[in-house]
């Protein structure tokens, strides 16, 4: 019988030269070592800033399309504005006939071309002939004036008074 024989368990050399790892680095010389400091959570001031113009990109993307646009020049001004220019640029006399459904038919009054251009206009109430001068001027046929088709357009600069419309 063995008496006062204690079993001891084996430990490996390896194991006694180094004590458990308690979170701390330690040198050859056994002194503890600076660790560096463990980057807190959050963003760096560079990843904001990306993120921050990412966004900015998007915004400006999506943003015109969702705003309503302003408000858009009257059709038959913007017509008329167009024929009078064509009128300078040709150097010829241009009828611009605009029916009451709103069809318009652009005519030159030389013999080499009748129909210049044509379209439709939202409805414009009575029919009337424009005659515009390539000097700039403009003024409704003798029908258009009589019937009262025109109003509030400026003879010498050919151009409607705000909230006017052929009627």
């Amino acid at each position: 019988m063995q008496r006062g024989r204690v079993r001891s368990s084996r430990v490996s050399p390896a194991a006694h030269s180094h004590p458990p790892h308690d979170g701390r680095q330690q040198s050859a010389h056994r002194g503890p070592l600076r660790v560096p400091p463990v980057r807190p959570r959050g963003y760096t001031l560079l990843e904001l800033l990306v993120v921050l113009v990412l966004m900015g990109i998007a915004a400006a993307l999506v943003v015109p399309a969702l705003l309503t646009p302003g408000p858009r020049k009257d059709a038959l001004a913007s017509l008329i504005a167009t024929t009078q220019q064509a009128a300078a640029e040709r150097g010829e006399v241009l009828y611009l006939r605009v029916e009451a459904s709103g069809a318009w038919q652009l005519d030159g009054a030389g013999q080499r071309e009748s129909n210049l251009a044509h379209g439709r206009l939202p409805a414009s109430g009575a029919p009337f002939t424009l005659i515009v001068s390539p000097l700039g001027s403009c003024a409704p046929d003798v029908p258009s004036a009589a019937s009262g088709a025109v109003r509030g357009l400026d003879a010498l600069g050919c151009t409607l008074e705000p909230g006017a419309q052929g009627r």
